[in-house]
């Protein structure tokens, strides 16, 4: 019975692993900085100021996405593989 859990054992540390990385890459650049201004954003009906930005990203950024996908893809490959290889007694 523990054979089934342990790919989504591992799928659950993985995603969690993710999230907080996440966060703290979000609290390290300043996205929770201004909460007093945030809380009421939606009541004000202003507008958003210009971001500046009209282009693609910075080439950073898309690393950093295409980092991320790496890692899920990874992820859901290693699960995948670990259902079959323990489905299969280790014969692929």
């Amino acid at each position: 019975m523990s054979l089934y859990y342990a790919p989504w054992i591992m799928l659950i540390i993985v995603g969690l692993w993710t999230s907080v990385a996440v966060f703290l890459w979000a609290v390290r650049h300043g996205q929770f900085v201004d909460q007093e201004r945030a809380r009421y954003l939606p009541l004000r009906g202003e507008q958003a100021p210009a971001s500046g930005r009209k282009g693609r990203g910075s080439l950073q950024e898309i690393c950093v996405l295409l980092g991320i996908l790496l890692i899920g893809v990874m992820s859901i490959l290693a699960v995948v593989a670990t259902i079959i290889l323990k489905g299969t007694g280790g014969r692929v």
